[in-house]
This record gives structure tokens, C-alpha cells and sequence, in this order.
């Protein structure tokens, strides 16, 4: 693939990654930084006040913004150490396995790969298809939508779909920013369609997938 992405915005310094329910700040340490004694970074970026994190909506708005809910967003420190950087879409984007109809392809006696803005989208779209816990060996990757399509209807439960997809999308450190969501229910299907911003663009790509 042609063009370059300007990596400037995650070479910033940070990004965001979705707090799960019972996420302490020492957890998400550990699981985006690789020690949970760098929790103190987490809360200054962030200029969080004791308890940080909770489940208690009346906690979470009498801190005006001091104290973060479980299923929101925070920002963590970047992995990149570079600034103002023009990168290849490929190296920001990464290269994995092609994927047709969930099988393998094999091109030129190898197995066929797909690189660059399409892997990240493929990728993308693969996460939000499979079932949050669905793969035993990575029980975090995945999205919730389809459990809640099957058990909250009406408004509630499109609410909740579309937080599931943004929490999902935001697991991948390629997004920079999650926009408009819109999951459909269709009978035993769930169509999802999302705008994401990847890191470093300012462009906004459409991700289609179904759970």
C-alpha cells in the first residue's frame, strides 16, 4: 500500500484503552504498562482522586470526573517513543494471516497475508465477530454484543451493544478514537458498524463485522 501516516498523536505520549468492571489502576498498569507499581503514572495522567475506578455512578459524577467508571475510557502512556514520525501503514499497522470466509488462503505455495490499513480493519472486524470469552486461551478478547442482544432489549440494550463494541475497539492500541456506533439486531445476527480513527490520522474508517 501507497501514502504514510503521521504517528505524531500516539507518539505523544498516550492513548486510550477501555477499564474493565473490578479494573484496578495496578491491573491496568501491569496489563499496558508491564508493572503495576507505574499505577501513580495512570492516576496523574489521568488527575484521578481516590478510589480511581468504581461501579457507583453517584461516586463517579460527585468527583466531576476525578473518579473514572468501570466501562469508560482511560488514557494510558503510549508504547511508541517516537515523535513526529512518518511511518509506513504497513509497520503502523502490522501484518498478519488472510482470512476468507474464516479459512486460511494460500497464494504463491504460502499462506496468503494481508497487511497494513486492511489487516488493522480486518482485525478489527474479526475482534467484534467473536464472543468475549469465547476463546479460552485469551478470555479478554472479543465482544459482549451478542450475549446482549440475546438478553436486554428496546433502547437499553442498544445502549449497551454499542458500549460493548466501543470497549472492544478500544482494547486495540492501533485505535486512536471510536465515533458513531450502530448495532442491528437481526434474528440470531447482530450487524455492527462503527467509525474508528486510527492512530496518528485524521482519518475516519468504517469497520463492518457481525456477532
Amino acid at each position: 500500500m501507497s501514502g504514510s501516516y503521521s504517528t505524531t498523536r500516539y507518539a505523544a505520549g498516550w492513548r486510550f484503552v477501555a477499564i474493565r468492571h473490578g479494573d484496578t489502576l495496578q491491573a491496568l498498569a501491569l496489563r499496558h504498562l508491564g508493572s503495576a507499581s507505574r499505577w501513580a503514572d495512570l492516576a496523574s495522567l489521568n488527575d484521578l482522586v481516590p478510589p480511581y475506578l468504581s461501579g457507583d455512578p453517584a461516586e463517579v459524577t460527585a468527583s466531576g470526573g476525578r473518579v473514572l467508571a468501570y466501562g469508560a475510557s482511560i488514557r494510558v502512556f503510549a508504547a511508541s517513543a517516537t515523535a513526529d514520525a512518518q511511518t509506513d501503514p504497513e509497520e503502523v499497522f502490522l501484518t498478519d494471516l488472510a482470512l476468507v470466509a474464516g479459512r486460511l488462503t494460500v497464494e504463491n505455495g504460502d499462506y496468503g497475508t494481508v497487511s497494513g490499513m486492511e489487516n488493522f480493519k480486518a482485525s478489527l472486524a474479526r475482534r467484534l465477530s467473536i464472543e468475549l470469552g469465547e476463546l479460552p486461551f485469551h478470555p479478554s478478547y472479543g465482544c459482549a454484543v451478542r450475549s446482549i442482544i440475546g438478553s436486554v432489549n428496546g433502547p437499553t440494550g442498544a445502549a449497551l451493544a454499542g458500549r460493548a463494541v466501543r470497549r472492544a475497539l478500544l482494547q486495540d492500541p492501533r485505535v486512536q478514537e471510536v465515533g458513531r456506533v450502530v448495532v442491528s439486531a437481526a434474528g440470531h445476527r447482530a450487524p455492527i458498524e462503527a467509525s474508528v480513527t486510527p492512530i496518528g490520522s485524521a482519518a475516519v474508517t468504517t469497520i463492518s463485522a457481525e456477532a
